[in-house]
């Protein structure tokens, strides 16, 4: 692989500025298109509340709540687009820390609660209390437990499961976190498709009536194979699936 990936190089000596050119034009438009889509969920949030006295008719708080809801769904794809644009550049800066697992499970949990509460998901946390601390980037490991959390209670179906559990292997010192549910599942054919950006599973939509931009599972792989972790997936139509991200022994905080 990395002699084919010189050989390409080799023949198009342009393609890493010219990717390098059109990463920076996706990052750029995403951090505008971001700024006043925030504007718009804030004062939707305003409108929904009525801070500041009635709207009057019913209708206008329901169509506070369509604005609402429709900014918050594109700036989920404006994140994910910008978060590709980065995976795919060699200049993201990652802040090296010290970080609990469990905390930023608990944590991911809590954000997930009315989404799952509102789907009829059952959402659970297996993490031991004396279970080892990471060294990974805070925000983009607690971006990747979201990112999967929500696409399984996205496509678990109505007093479906959802759970997060953390392993760890005393043969060699690694840490395991699996994020599973009884979901919908996957053939290998829809994996595949899945794992790429933009790949959208017709079946998943079918039955669950969401469309996605199709960049929470490629985002996450990535994200986490460049925290020096890696990125693992089983489904199986019907059943389920399960997501593992392993990271090695120099990545584990022993206590």
């Amino acid at each position: 692989m990395k002699q084919a990936e010189r050989k390409i190089l080799e023949q198009n000596p342009a393609l890493p500025e010219e990717t390098k050119e059109n990463n920076n034009i996706i990052a750029d438009m995403s951090h505008e298109l971001r700024t006043p889509l925030n504007a718009i969920l804030g004062f939707s949030e305003i409108m929904k509340q009525e801070r500041f006295g009635s709207l009057g008719h019913d209708k206008y708080l329901g169509y506070a709540d369509d604005i609402h809801n429709a900014s918050r769904h594109l700036l989920g794809i404006v994140n994910d687009v910008l978060d590709l644009a980065k995976k795919e550049s060699s200049e993201e800066n990652l802040e090296i820390t010290e970080v609990s697992a469990r905390d930023a499970v608990n944590e991911t949990l809590r954000l997930m609660a009315l989404l799952a509460e509102e789907s009829g998901i059952e959402l659970s946390a297996n993490i031991p209390d004396e279970f080892p601390n990471l060294k990974t980037d805070e925000r983009r490991f607690k971006q990747v437990l979201t990112n999967l959390v929500s696409n399984a209670v996205k496509f678990t179906r109505r007093g479906g499961r959802v759970s997060v559990e953390g392993q760890y292997d005393t043969k060699n010192g690694a840490v395991l976190m699996v994020i599973r549910d009884n979901g919908i599942g996957m053939s290998p054919e829809e994996l595949a498709l899945a794992l790429s950006p933009y790949g959208q599973v017709l079946e998943a939509q079918t039955h669950t009536h969401i469309r996605g931009t199709g960049l929470g599972l490629p985002v996450s792989k990535r994200s986490i194979e460049a925290l020096g972790g890696d990125f693992s997936i089983t489904s199986e139509p019907g059943l389920g699936t399960a997501i593992t991200l392993r990271f090695p022994p120099d990545l584990v905080v022993h206590k």
